[in-house]
């Protein structure tokens, strides 16, 4: 598979998982951009991509922009890979934080890395 076959898949993945509201030409580039940063993560089960993770990593601190996650696969366990894949990158990364789609007001909350992977 090709750079431009995979970025296509994870626009597409993102797309029919989630409510995005940008093209998926736009997607594309982001996601691009993400890879070429290494703060996108995928896993797949086979041929299928089952999650997908964008971060913006800064210092000890890194925010999830998203994490989607095929209904079938959401579980404690595929986010805890997520957030492990990640840190295999970024292994100076402490803290995970994130805004909530339901409440885009509110502040990003930090949570540490370890307490996340215990739960």
């Amino acid at each position: 598979m090709t750079v431009d076959e995979l970025i296509s898949d994870i626009a597409d993945f993102i797309l029919s998982n989630t409510h995005y509201l940008v093209s998926k030409d736009e997607l594309e580039r982001i996601i691009r951009l993400h890879i070429s940063y290494g703060t996108c993560c995928v896993i797949h089960d086979k041929e299928k991509i089952v999650a997908v993770a964008r971060w913006n990593v800064e210092d000890e601190r890194a925010k999830v922009l998203d994490a989607v996650i095929d209904e079938k696969y959401r579980s404690k366990k595929t986010l805890q890979q997520l957030i492990k894949k990640g840190l295999s990158l970024f292994p100076n990364v402490k803290k995970l934080g994130w805004t909530r789609t339901k409440y885009p007001t509110r502040e990003v909350k930090w949570f540490k890395v370890e307490d996340l992977l215990r739960r």
